[in-house]
């Protein structure tokens, strides 16, 4: 019996600890809705420029929703209409601004606090994550950019692997921050990679729509 109580006790300080250890994983940043919509439309429109782009970012009906979202998210708020612990999946129709919005999210994280994000494009994932030691991407923060656009498989000299779907396990595993956009409904995505991922996908992933069309 002494020996059980023990064991409770020690399970109860390494869940305080694991518990710890995920907190630390994410930060949240003071700054004000005005602040943040002027950084944010500002972080936009650089990315809109670098793709030849040099209209003003509107906030409006498609998107209002998504950028209150995203301020709530940053700085922890209860009024998120989510899981603040969990990571950020954007979606929408091609051409509604989910890479800018998401980058220019990043950067701002990354301008209040000391955490790098890694970015990728799906398309690109298995040429990134062969250029690094193994296990580089698993845990540290990161973006991957239109989730159902890249290859299913991998062949490297004859051996097949599905290189998204092993690093989605591995940071699903690691309980990693990870911040994603795709142009795919859920069920789209489910065809894709099978319902397993899609279903760690739930477990990760915040689910942030756009609506409307194209804006290009």
């Amino acid at each position: 019996m002494i020996q059980i109580t023990k064991y409770i006790e020690e399970l109860i300080k390494r869940k305080t600890e694991a518990a710890s250890g995920q907190c630390g994983k994410r930060i949240y940043l003071t700054i004000s809705p005005a602040y943040f919509k002027e950084a944010f439309a500002l972080g936009c429109e650089i990315e809109m420029i670098k793709r030849g782009s040099y209209k003003p970012f509107l906030v409006d009906e498609m998107n209002k929703q998504v950028v209150n979202q995203l301020y709530f998210y940053l700085v922890g708020s209860k009024e998120f209409k989510g899981d603040l612990n969990k990571s950020i999946l954007l979606s929408g129709a091609i051409g509604t601004g989910k890479t800018v919005m998401i980058t220019s999210f990043c950067n701002l994280i990354e301008a209040g606090s000391e955490k790098i994000i890694a970015r990728m494009h799906s398309k690109k994932i298995d040429e990134m994550i062969k250029s690094k030691d193994k296990g580089f991407y698993d845990q540290r923060p990161l973006f991957i950019d239109d989730l159902g656009r890249e290859p299913k498989e991998a062949n490297s000299y004859g051996n097949k692997s599905e290189p998204l779907i092993d690093l989605i396990s591995a940071r699903y595993d690691m309980g990693a921050w990870t911040f994603a956009t795709t142009n795919f409904k859920k069920e789209t995505l489910k065809d894709f990679y099978g319902a397993a991922i899609v279903d760690r996908f739930s477990e990760m992933f915040n689910n942030l729509e756009i609506t409307g069309g194209s804006r290009r």
